[in-house]
């Protein structure tokens, strides 16, 4: 859909270089596979779905791409905190850690009443 990487974006990545090297050259389809859309939704789509993630668009650029221009309206906007996802840097990093900082996180903006977090150590059903 977004065509072959290039060869730099490729080599960006070592994990799996030889095999994307190996397969065979496309062009990006994007404008073929939404070919009634508008250029913008093309240009937005495409800088949204690059292959090497140091070229991707930003939340910040994509949300200030032409295409939202007829809908955006910044005096509405507001910016929220930064998340800050130090666990992942821990290296403890089970699934039963996750979830549990999943749920911790949501703890931060449950509404009054609704769910109770669990403090005894015990998981409950759904985590």
């Amino acid at each position: 859909m977004i065509g072959t990487p290039v060869d730099e974006d490729i080599d960006a990545i070592d994990s799996v270089r030889d095999y994307l090297k190996k397969l065979p050259k496309r062009s990006n389809m994007l404008s073929e596979r939404f070919g009634e859309s508008s250029k913008d939704a093309i240009g937005l789509l495409t800088s949204m779905l690059m292959f090497n993630p140091a070229k991707r668009c930003t939340v910040e650029e994509a949300i200030k791409h032409n295409f939202f221009k007829s809908v955006r309206k910044e005096s509405d906007e507001s910016r929220g905190e930064a998340i800050a996802m130090d666990f992942l840097e821990s290296g403890d990093n089970t699934i039963e850690t996750l979830k549990r900082q999943i749920f911790n996180e949501c703890q931060l903006y449950r509404k009054a009443g609704e769910m109770k977090p669990h403090d005894d150590g015990k998981e409950s059903g759904w985590l």
